[in-house]
């Protein structure tokens, strides 16, 4: 459970640095990168009301992301 929160923190990290700085991949990807840390943080707690935040979270991106599509 640590260490998932650590990649989660870290792949925040990286999204924050690639937006101010140029890293080949972060930077083009830096949303979708924070996203995917965000996914992971809120799929890592273990609360009732953060588990149904989750299912909301994820029913809302696949709308997005089909929209978009």
């Amino acid at each position: 459970m640590f260490f998932g929160r650590f990649v989660a923190q870290s792949l925040a990290f990286a999204a924050i640095a690639g937006v101010f700085g140029e890293i080949p991949i972060v930077s083009e990807w830096a949303f979708w990168f924070m996203v995917g840390a965000y996914l992971l943080w809120l799929a890592l707690t273990h609360s009732h009301t953060a588990r149904l935040i989750k299912w909301w979270l994820m029913l809302t991106l696949l709308l997005i992301i089909s929209c978009i599509s």
